[in-house]
């Protein structure tokens, strides 16, 4: 079994950077194995930079799966009477460099550098959606829906209420489409879209009054 995630290094927090707000994001302290005079070195050797900045993981979950129309295989926060495992390929940022990587990866206590985060999020989301062919007042919630359910089903909710085909791919038909719509009837679609999505997950009885004030925050923006 093989999962695709998009993840970034960042904390979820450091998406609002690009919309003005500041911070400095705080990671996990570092392993006490990568600390000390004595610590095992990241990435030494050889060959040992990779080639590209996408990791492969195994991991084993005790959650239960879900399966939404759209293919995917995501965990729930609830328990399973089983255990699973798979492989998971995680995406850290196509101009991440590895030894910036190792060298975080072996400070304690770490920070995100408010730079990094910027450029992952601007990488791997806001610029994924085309945000800057979009109409401004429906860039913001198209980007926040890529980041919190990813690239392809924000997409695939801006597609929807423009009424165009919903491929998750936002090109030239979707851009014309959005661009002769009111931008604030645009906005409540989008919104509505994404409500009835997450309202359909078997998580949502856990995450549903965070979720719905997610969705309230993006209607007062």
């Amino acid at each position: 079994m093989a999962i695709h995630t998009r993840a970034a290094v960042a904390a979820l927090a450091a998406a609002a950077v690009l919309v003005g707000c500041a911070g400095t994001p705080a990671l996990m302290p570092a392993p006490a194995i990568y600390l000390g005079d004595a610590a095992k070195r990241l990435f030494t050797g050889a060959g040992a930079e990779p080639a590209t900045t996408a990791i492969d993981l195994l991991y084993v979950t005790d959650r239960a799966a879900a399966t939404p129309a759209d293919g995917a295989l995501p965990y729930t926060s609830d328990r399973s009477r089983s255990m699973a495992y798979g492989s998971v390929s995680v995406e850290i940022g196509e101009s991440v460099a590895w030894p910036m990587l190792a060298e975080m990866s072996t400070e304690s206590p770490r920070e995100l550098p408010l730079e990094l985060a910027q450029r992952i999020y601007k990488e791997r989301y806001w610029d994924a959606v085309q945000a800057e062919a979009l109409p401004p007042d429906v860039r913001y919630i198209v980007f926040d829906g890529a980041v919190n359910s990813g690239v392809a089903q924000s997409s695939k909710w801006l597609q929807r209420a423009c009424g165009v085909k919903d491929d998750g791919v936002i090109g030239p038909i979707t851009i014309r489409a959005a661009s002769t719509l009111h931008s604030e009837g645009l906005r409540r679609r989008i919104l509505a879209q994404r409500l009835r999505f997450m309202a359909k997950l078997p998580n949502w009885p856990a995450f549903s009054r965070g979720w719905a004030n997610r969705i309230c925050d993006l209607l007062e923006v």
